[in-house]
């Protein structure tokens, strides 16, 4: 299926000596080689061939991926000889433009967010300052589960592609297919023990491990899914109803006891650094989260007022993050 046809005049005018090969469903996928590859732009355009032009026009593109569904182009570097095809993916054309050298991209300029003797605040407002509205929507909008990874670099800025998501409600990645850490007994079972001491004990565990996993994983040049350190734990819905299928992710139906359960596992997972957290703890799902699976995105839940456990687990972030800002 995969047909490569070659353009010698894709761009049109003086850009007849670059020539733009085009490979129908290949992907070019830069999240799982960051080290060979990086997105250097996305843009929309009509057709694969103009978005090979734009890749032309760019001395710094090798390589662009155009989605028929979408119109969306992205412009990519290839920062070693690795230029291959990696995936397969219905509904794209991807091409490389041949006459291009791939090397290393020119080191970007020591911003000031880059300074780590500087104040948080500072940092921040620097790197805020120089993003522009698609790089900020792109950066909070991607980097999470599976397809909607990794954000894409801004190799201006000397920015890597992210990924922030993880899984920490029992374990590393505890529902991905490449399991790396202590598998530990689900967040229900764990609350039958009233035992706030071992649930910190355990969320200390997994941070320790979350961070051997990014060590090595900035030491491979790998980015995969469910290797982030902002982990998606820990759940304080409560359990009122027998039938929900995420009951074990749970702390059970107190919202007393998961409070209290929700502050132990953020402290453990934060750890105690004055100034860095080993890991980002997160109280989810945002207020209330215990309809139907089919229309939990859509279906209303009204409530009169927030629960000790939410109240608990935001106070312990709140306190944790306020200990380590400078502002």
């Amino acid at each position: 299926l995969l047909l490569l046809l070659l353009f010698n005049a894709c761009a049109g005018g003086n850009m007849l000596s670059n020539t733009c090969n085009f490979i129908d469903n290949v992907d070019l996928r830069c999240d799982q080689h960051p080290g060979a590859c990086v997105e250097l732009t996305h843009d929309q355009t009509s057709n694969a061939n103009m978005c090979c032009s734009l890749c032309v026009q760019n001395p710094s593109c090798s390589g662009a991926v155009w989605e028929s569904w979408s119109k969306d182009c992205y412009l990519k570097r290839f920062s070693s000889a690795q230029q291959k095809f990696l995936d397969h993916r219905s509904g794209v054309i991807a091409c490389k433009v041949s006459g291009r050298t791939p090397g290393p991209p020119p080191a970007p300029p020591f911003f000031p967010f880059r300074n780590t003797s500087l104040p948080w605040h500072m940092r921040v407002a620097d790197l805020v300052s120089r993003l522009n509205t698609s790089e900020k929507i792109l950066q909070m909008s991607r980097g999470g589960a599976k397809s909607n990874s990794p954000t894409p670099a801004i190799p201006r800025l000397g920015i890597a592609p992210h990924i922030w998501g993880t899984e920490c409600a029992s374990g590393l990645g505890s529902d991905d297919t490449t399991f790396a850490g202590t598998s530990f007994p689900q967040p229900l079972g764990l609350a039958a023990s009233w035992d706030t001491q071992l649930l910190y004990d355990i969320s200390t565990a997994m941070h320790v491990e979350l961070r051997a996993q990014h060590n090595a994983d900035l030491k491979d040049n790998l980015i995969a899914y469910h290797h982030g350190l902002n982990c998606w734990s820990p759940v304080i819905n409560i359990m009122r109803h027998w039938a929900w299928g995420r009951n074990d992710e749970t702390y059970g139906e107190c919202p007393i006891l998961a409070g209290a359960f929700a502050k132990a596992v953020v402290t453990g997972l934060q750890g105690n650094n004055s100034r860095y957290v080993a890991a980002s703890a997160g109280c989810k799902h945002f207020v209330v989260h215990g309809g139907p699976d089919a229309t939990r995105q859509t279906f209303s839940a009204n409530l009169t007022r927030l629960g000790n456990n939410l109240h608990a687990c935001i106070r312990e972030l709140c306190r944790s993050w306020w200990l380590r800002n400078d502002v």
